[in-house]
């Protein structure tokens, strides 16, 4: 599989996310609406594709990641940076919310991390993944 993603991904914007929380489900739905060029391709961190892509691909990260992660093709981004570029390179109606990416990192980082921590309890978890619409499965890489 390994072999496969690395020929296929060099191609893709993927934004990597957790599956069972609500408020990241809800943030890629925003993301597909306003990708308007269907540029984004989206994994949940428990599909096999990210298990194969983070822990034994490339970038090779020690553990499975908990937070959002956004891959350009050739950089993993990760934290705000990660939210701000996959909405950026979303490039749809509310592109203006990248203009948030002036704010210092260290605070950007502070205000995600906080919201990273208590999501599941400020916003919800859900049991499994949640399936997404037909319109958009061909945008779901696992």
């Amino acid at each position: 599989m390994e072999h496969r993603n690395k020929i296929h991904v060099k191609e893709k914007r993927i934004v990597f996310y957790d599956g069972h929380c609500i408020l990241c489900n809800k943030s890629v739905q925003f993301l597909l609406t306003q990708d308007i060029h269907q540029k984004l391709s989206f994994a949940t961190l428990q599909s096999a594709f990210a298990k194969d892509m983070l822990l034994h691909g490339e970038f090779k990260f020690d553990r499975l990641p908990e937070s959002v992660i956004f891959f350009d093709g050739t950089k993993m981004f990760t934290n705000s940076d990660a939210v701000f570029e996959a909405l950026r390179q979303a490039n749809g109606k509310k592109s203006w919310l990248g203009y948030f990416r002036i704010v210092p990192k260290f605070i950007r980082d502070f205000i995600y991390e906080v919201v990273a921590k208590n999501r599941y309890k400020w916003f919800g978890k859900a049991e499994s993944c949640i399936v997404p619409p037909e319109k958009w499965k061909e945008r779901f890489l696992s």
